[in-house]
């Protein structure tokens, strides 16, 4: 019987303070025509990367599927910096078991997990949201679980965040 295997961390993270923020570095890639009149460079390099700074502002920004593309996940505190003037903070490299939920969203058994179509989430610090699934899993109808407390789109920026990770897997 095919079936999946999910385990989702919750991780409450205090850098150097509660004001804390998510920002994803979204790596995309340019062309560069050749031609300083177009804003390219007289360079025989045809292509490179480069980095789109984004500071999610609400849940809905706060979700991420790893597999979409190349971003470096960042956790900071933008009011204290490095030595060096970095923000301080954490990254996040997911690697492994990324594996995202593909069942209908109207199944049941995805109802009672929908917080597995993502691999990552952020929200802001609430005492009573502790368990991905909600508090009573075995009976939820998924309504009460971490896909409904961040459909509430709440303020993530400069917040008391916290962290979910879902690793994930499909047995074969």
């Amino acid at each position: 019987v095919y079936h999946d295997h999910y385990v989702t961390y919750h991780l409450d993270l205090d850098i150097d303070g509660t004001n804390n923020s998510f920002v994803k570095n979204v790596i995309t890639a340019k062309r560069n025509t050749g031609d300083p009149a177009t804003g390219g460079a007289d360079t025989p390099r045809r292509s490179y990367w480069t980095v789109r700074r984004e500071v999610a502002e609400t849940e809905a920004d706060g979700q991420v599927d790893v597999d979409a593309g190349p971003a470096d996940l960042l956790f900071v505190n933008p009011g204290k910096k490095t030595r060096l003037g970095n923000e301080v903070g954490y990254r996040l490299i997911p690697a492994g078991a990324t594996a995202a939920s593909v069942l209908a969203d109207d199944d049941y058994p995805q109802r009672r997990a929908s917080y597995t179509k993502k691999q990552v989430r952020v929200t802001p610090y609430s005492k009573p949201e502790k368990w991905a699934p909600g508090l009573y899993a075995d009976q939820s109808t998924g309504d009460d679980g971490l896909a409904a407390w961040s459909g509430r789109n709440r303020g993530i920026r400069d917040e008391d965040l916290v962290l979910w990770y879902t690793l994930g897997l499909h047995h074969i």
